[in-house]
């Protein structure tokens, strides 16, 4: 004969066992959707003010970079076409004593895209630790799934009155997990978003705002690179040194906005007859550096005559003036440099 008192009794503490594993387990998954909930509001808050952070320093050094552009125009103006009049030997010096100048903006310019290339870096690690947020966001989740599963079974478990209340918060724990899902998938939206937007940011913390072309810090490593390469291959590079003329009359004729425009021009007239791969360099405020690798001395001058004549074609008032350093076995990008700018002043004195 079957007992079944015993086997109701066996039943029952089955039941209170699975009943009090349930309520554990709702505890627990509780208490994890709380910690990740913390985590996740404690990223949000470190991250929205490393950004702040991040975009007040960017604004500070680009006010800064715009200090100094100023400051770098101011000298191109002193060394410019206003003093043509004065002996050759007289230009030259006044040339040379700009120099210094012009070295000491250059200097400034370059630790400005170094700050703002750092910055653009802490802001990439923001972007990261949004990223890690939405992570938390997703574990927050699954525990509130765990504990709305735990209550479901909790209810049926018990199947009293008090089963309806775990239901409801069980209903409660699924509609906050799908916020929660919902917010993570917000994150990884925004995320996504600030890292396209960091990866131009690192891109043009190296690029002159108004040209396009490399900066200098930044053009100067370009350089040098194709001088490097040039040497462990044997083969040939050209540096051409560009000077817009008369820049500084359309500044104070015409207005700065005018010999921006004059800039631009000047860029897309290289541009046009250039390689894409052919590095070119905002050397100082109206002067430029191009790199043509496998380029014989004539072939450059062929190919800045072609440009000559695409910008004289885009506008009559307009004009350049180039020197050329051909490499030699024993040169460094200083030594092209200083004999580059020798032979851009031979260049503006024969015209």
């Amino acid at each position: 004969m079957v007992d079944r008192s015993a086997n109701g009794r066996r039943g029952n503490a089955h039941t209170r066992r699975e009943a009090l594993h349930l309520e554990q387990t709702v505890a627990d998954a509780d208490q994890t959707a709380a910690d990740v909930d913390q985590t996740a509001a404690d990223s949000d808050q470190t991250s929205a003010e490393r950004d702040q952070a991040g975009s007040d320093r960017d604004r500070h050094l680009s006010e800064a970079d715009q200090r100094a552009s100023d400051r770098d125009q101011a000298t191109a103006d002193r060394d410019s076409a206003d003093d043509r009049h004065e002996p050759a030997a007289a230009r030259e010096q006044a040339w040379r004593a700009t120099r210094l100048q012009r070295a000491e903006t250059t200097a400034e310019r370059a630790q400005v895209a170094t700050d703002r290339t750092q910055t653009a870096l802490g802001r990439f690690q923001v972007a990261e630790q949004r990223d890690e947020a939405a992570q938390s966001r997703d574990l927050t989740a699954e525990a509130r799934d765990l504990a709305a599963t735990a209550r479901d079974r909790l209810a049926a478990a018990h199947d009293t009155p008090a089963s309806t209340a775990d239901r409801r918060r069980a209903a409660d724990d699924r509609k906050q997990a799908a916020a929660d899902r919902e917010h993570a998938a917000g994150d990884r939206w925004e995320t996504r978003l600030d890292r396209d937007d960091l990866r131009t940011a690192l891109s043009e913390a190296h690029l002159d705002d108004l040209t396009g072309t490399y900066r200098r810090a930044m053009g100067m490593t370009a350089l040098r690179s194709e001088i490097d390469r040039a040497h462990r291959s044997a083969s040939l590079l050209v540096l051409a040194f560009v000077d817009v003329d008369a820049l500084s009359g359309f500044n104070h004729q015409q207005g700065h906005e005018s010999g921006d425009d004059l800039l631009v021009d000047v860029v897309t007239s290289i541009r046009a007859n250039l390689r894409s791969y052919d590095p070119v360099v905002r050397f100082g405020s109206d002067d430029f550096v191009c790199g043509l690798s496998d380029t014989t001395a004539s072939e450059a001058i062929e190919r800045f005559a072609a440009i000559d004549r695409t910008l004289t074609a885009m506008r009559t008032d307009a004009s350049i003036t180039v020197g050329f350093a051909a490499m030699e076995p024993e040169d460094t990008l200083e030594t092209m440099i200083e004999r580059g700018e020798l032979a851009l002043i031979d260049a503006k004195e024969a015209r």
